[in-house]
């Protein structure tokens, strides 16, 4: 008979054996394990609740450089909500609020809205963060406060790690305020809407953040919080290259070729139909925050001349005399709302031509031109020219002839005035568009403008052709520079803003006005001037590239 046919049982019962010898030996094995295995101590879970903050911190900072970069985003520097409390178990989560207010507001880090896992502390918590009002909307610059207290001053941005959850409610001691007794070991801990006084402690649930165990001892016991800051000063480090990318890529295209710009959206330019280009002069530097941005004449140095013409103190407006022959009487010019109007009588004898001579202050800002089509006279306009003079004083003449008119009769030539540069008020203009963060958010206010005075009006010979131009060390090409544009940076120690004085702006080698030199290089603890500059190329691995030519 088959030895395995006689005893079937007994190989079983063997095969039951084998298994629980195994199955007895891995769970020792297991046991041995678990019992090597201590629990993490407090220096573990401080450490990672240090790097779970200090990776949050860097991607908001990451969030803020990226968008400050990208030009389709028009509020660079603007930081993301937090999540809302409510968002808890649902596919918002992770997600940055859509709004939230313009006041401090508190709840989760949004880590999907920063493209990152999400970050725990040492004790599983989600972290929480709370930003300051004023970086959400525009305007937002150097200049917008951070006004979230932390400690002894005021931040961005703080991020916090809960910790576990407390329950002190039955401890015989008494919290020194702002901590108070809490119990966060509540079934509706979790529950949406959470409730920030369930995971923070001594002022962090109510808007006045710190580190309780390093602000003050006596307030340890009752606080387990971890608490890391953004400054102002690191979140102007981290968008300053950015936005001083911008500049380049965008704002000093723009003001550089704004006339030719001019001449492709209106089909008329001071360059294009009067062969009178000209970049305007700068508005004398003065406090950025109270300056009225109006060029003045002979300044090729100081803050950029945005203002419009309806700005009282950037009047453009023409002044007009005439001068009459035989037949007729000028009574007078006067200024309307948008043209000046000059009236003259019919007396008796023929009809002779008039000549009107009109005036304007036009080179203090980027202003259209207007032809001889724009004029409205009862008559025929023989001649209209137009010339740029070096104080940027524009002067119009204008020839007419009337048409015939009885004895007494009172005729009218309407002159408009000349329109603002198109890139400042036509909101579907593309240069508008590129220019609209900048304008937006008053960058203006911490950018340096300088034109060559080749570039200025009536210049000649101009910059590029004989004339003199700007020159910036540190950077590639800039040779035949026109237009220099110098992003100021925050205010470095020795340095106090707002100001009117260029120094608390500008470093050394970019601070003196005049001699038609600037300076580009790495930046550090005693220098943050970023430049743009026009023309610009360089080489890049696809080969010489060129900017605002």
């Amino acid at each position: 008979m088959n030895a395995r046919r006689r005893f079937p049982g007994r190989q079983q019962g063997a095969a039951l054996l084998l298994f629980l010898a195994v199955a007895i030996v891995g769970a020792s094995w297991l046991g041995i394990g678990l019992l090597g295995r201590a629990a993490p101590t407090g220096a573990e879970l401080e450490a990672k609740t240090g790097l779970a903050l200090s990776a949050a911190k860097q991607a908001l900072l990451g969030y803020a450089a990226q968008y400050a970069a990208r030009t389709d985003h028009d509020v660079p520097g603007r930081m993301p909500c937090p999540e809302a409390l409510t968002a808890i178990g649902t596919a918002s989560e992770g997600q940055a609020n859509t709004s939230c207010g313009s006041g401090a507001v508190i709840g989760r880090l949004p880590w999907r809205t920063l493209g990152i896992d999400q970050l725990r502390d040492g004790h599983g918590e989600p972290l929480w963060y709370a930003l300051s009002g004023g970086f959400r909307a525009s305007p937002i610059n150097l200049g917008t406060p951070a006004a979230l207290p932390f400690e002894s001053g005021n931040v961005v941005a703080v991020i916090i790690a809960p910790g576990r959850g407390l329950n002190t409610m039955s401890d015989p001691g008494t919290p020194t305020a702002p901590c108070a007794k809490v119990n966060q070991q509540v079934t509706n801990r979790y529950a949406a809407p959470l409730s920030p006084a369930n995971f923070l402690e001594c002022g962090n649930s109510s808007g006045s953040y710190g580190n309780p165990a390093t602000m003050n001892p006596a307030w340890s016991p009752w606080s387990n919080d971890r608490v890391i800051a953004i400054t102002a000063a690191e979140w102007a480090d981290a968008i300053a290259g950015g936005v001083a990318d911008r500049l380049q890529r965008t704002v000093a295209p723009v003001l550089a070729g704004w006339d030719a710009r001019e001449h492709a959206a209106a089909g008329k330019s001071w360059g294009g139909t009067w062969s009178r280009a000209y970049l305007p002069f700068a508005s004398t530097f003065g406090d950025p925050s109270t300056n009225d941005y109006c060029g003045n004449a002979g300044v090729r140095e100081g803050l950029a001349p945005v203002a419009l013409s309806s700005a009282a103190s950037c009047d453009s407006r023409w002044s007009a005399t005439a001068s009459v022959l035989g037949g007729l009487l000028w009574t007078g010019c006067t200024q309307q709302a948008t043209y000046v109007s000059c009236t003259f009588v019919r007396l008796l004898g023929s009809l002779l031509p008039a000549t009107i001579t009109a005036t304007a202050n036009i080179g203090n800002g980027f202003r259209g031109t207007i032809t001889a089509s724009d004029i409205s006279v009862s008559g025929t306009t023989d001649s209209f020219t137009m010339a740029l003079a070096t104080n940027g004083v524009a002067t119009a003449t204008i020839q007419v002839t009337f048409n015939p008119l009885p004895l007494l009769s009172t005729t009218e030539v309407r002159i408009p005035y000349v329109p603002d540069a198109r890139f400042l008020t036509d909101t579907s203009n593309a240069s508008y568009l590129a220019l609209r963060w900048f304008q937006d958010n008053h960058w203006r206010r911490y950018t340096y403008f300088a034109v060559a005075p080749g570039a200025t009006p009536g210049a000649s010979p101009t910059c590029g052709a004989g004339g003199t131009c700007l020159t910036v060390s540190g950077l590639p090409g800039t040779s035949d520079t026109r237009l220099v544009l110098v992003l100021s940076g925050r205010a470095l120690a020795t340095q106090t803003q707002p100001s009117g004085t260029l120094a608390n702006y500008l470093e050394a080698g970019n601070a003196t006005t005049g001699d038609l030199s600037f300076q580009s290089g790495a930046i550090t603890s005693s220098f943050n001037d970023r430049v743009a500059a026009c023309p610009l190329q360089y080489t890049s691995a696809s080969g010489t590239e060129s900017i605002c030519n």
